[in-house]
């Protein structure tokens, strides 16, 4: 199955996770479409835009850079990112990324559920 690009949905956000800034997602498929894929975006990052500190909870968030230049702050450790550099942020760790290039960062992001993960629950009856 393909998905177009120009049926996908976009969304723009500001200050994401009380970062600043604006951060818009292009959601490559439906969220919430496969079992254990709770999130699959394009995300691009304005020039100094952050995305705030924040925890994952039964689940791993992958950032994987395709443009630009980042510093993620991964568990407390800063560091840079190169693109092709893939950040990864599993269950109980913590994030957050800032933009401190001069273009746009691009970024696609994906984030798996485990075992116990709300989304992977069967309905009640």
């Amino acid at each position: 199955m393909i998905y177009k690009r120009a049926e996908m949905i976009e969304e723009h956000r500001t200050n994401v996770h009380d970062g600043s800034g604006e951060v818009s997602l292009a959601y490559l498929i439906p969220r919430n479409t496969h079992p254990n894929l709770r999130l699959l975006t394009y995300m691009n990052v304005a020039p100094g835009a952050t995305i705030g500190l924040h925890h994952h909870r039964m689940e791993t968030e992958y950032y994987l850079l395709l443009k630009g230049n980042v510093t993620i702050d991964d568990n407390g450790h800063t560091d840079t990112m190169q693109v092709g550099d893939l950040l990864q942020t599993g269950s109980g760790q913590y994030h957050g990324l800032n933009n401190t290039g001069s273009e746009t960062a691009e970024l696609l992001v994906f984030v798996v559920t485990h075992a116990g993960h709300p989304q992977n629950l069967p309905a009640p009856n």
